[in-house]
């Protein structure tokens, strides 16, 4: 219940603020396909954040804080867990939201490796931003990313 509140408050900040602005709001994203063997493959997913605004672990609590990053997989077999990575992170308790967080800025990384026979894979990424004083509703970003 807590979280319905802080994105809802997120939309009214973000929309008095004039800021909503549509997909890749103060990110941007890329996605590529590394070949792994025959069929196996390690997707990674990369994300350019602006100055000041992060992006939260994959590792959080959805139902305790902040929206963390997700990744779905389609037209593929995952077979790993999610790993993620970047230079600038930070772990502290956010005040907001009254839980331990782990946020990446300017830049983070998170790869997953997949099993597919198809020519390419679809994925989605869903996550939110924040930086000190607001943060981005969910966004999600859509990909088609070519298995070579």
């Amino acid at each position: 219940m807590r979280l319905l509140l802080m994105i809802s408050l997120c939309w009214c900040f973000q929309a008095l603020n004039g800021q909503v602005s549509g997909k890749g709001m103060h990110a941007r994203w890329e996605a590529v396909a590394e070949k792994v063997n025959v069929d196996e493959f390690k997707l990674v997913f990369r994300v350019s954040l602006d100055e000041k605004w992060g992006i939260y672990s994959s590792k959080l609590d959805a139902d305790n804080g902040p929206l963390p990053v997700s990744i779905t997989i389609e037209d593929a077999v995952v077979l790993d867990t999610l790993k993620e990575d970047g230079p600038n992170v930070l772990n502290y308790t956010d005040m907001a939201f009254k839980v331990d967080v782990t946020k990446f800025l300017d830049e983070a990384t998170f790869e997953q490796t997949v099993k597919s026979s198809k020519s390419n894979v679809s994925a989605v990424v869903r996550y939110m931003l924040c930086d000190d004083r607001r943060c981005t509703p969910p966004q999600e970003v859509r990909f088609d990313i070519p298995l070579k």
